[in-house]
């Protein structure tokens, strides 16, 4: 059996965890699953709040992304190392968010300014130009780009730089852009938990919980 619970977007939700499972009318039957007892086994998804490209906690790193690095300053950041780059992120229902994030372009004086086309669910919503430097960039999504559940953010790059073939470097990787941290909105996630001594299911704002059960 599998059985879904999910909090909404803005109050936590609390949930007595005792599942009743049978058959007919029988007035007292007794709670084959404690939820509480069983959220260790659970899948849990919840909203990013921030993706940080050192560890990237948060969210789901997919197609074109390089390894975490440290510059001289102590950032952490991942560099972009194909055309495009994409991230998976949960949201608990469709609504408008919005991004914003700290990127570095490749620095290549033979290059225009790098730009980052933003796609979210195969929809086109923004070109970003990034200037020399660290810098910050927000982009508002409408909430028909985005759906309840899983949604696929795309960055796509106007160019790419192989160090390698441009002297002065062995890195044959495909730069672009440098990406410190990525986010959805202002609020900081809550992790889930359970409780059961008190048989309480306890999911934050943005929270689902999945349980599978034989």
């Amino acid at each position: 059996m599998w059985h879904r619970l999910r909090s909404g977007n803005d109050l936590h939700l609390l949930i007595a965890a005792g599942l009743l499972i049978g058959c007919g009318s029988k007035p007292d039957l007794e709670p084959i699953y404690e939820l509480a007892e069983e959220f260790p086994g659970a899948e849990i998804w919840q909203e990013p709040g921030r993706i940080d490209f050192s560890s990237t906690a948060g969210g789901v790193l997919l197609d074109g992304w390089s390894w975490s690095e440290q510059n001289s300053d102590g950032t952490r950041y991942r560099w972009s190392n194909r055309p495009v780059s994409t991230v998976e992120f949960f949201l608990s229902r469709q609504r408008e968010i919005e991004l914003s994030f700290r990127v570095l372009p490749y620095p290549s004086p033979d290059r225009p300014r790098q730009e980052i086309e933003i796609a979210l669910n195969g929809r086109e919503l923004e070109r970003v130009g990034v200037s020399s430097g660290w810098g910050e960039y927000r982009v508002r999504v409408p909430a028909s780009a985005t759906v309840s559940g899983h949604n696929r953010l795309e960055f796509l790059y106007a160019w790419t730089v192989v160090p390698a073939a441009h002297g002065g470097s062995k890195d044959r990787r495909g730069l672009s852009v440098a990406w410190d941290w990525l986010r959805f909105g202002d609020i900081d996630p809550i992790a889930a938990t359970a409780d059961p001594e008190r048989e309480l299911v306890i999911l934050p704002a943005g929270t689902r919980a999945d349980f599978y059960l034989e």
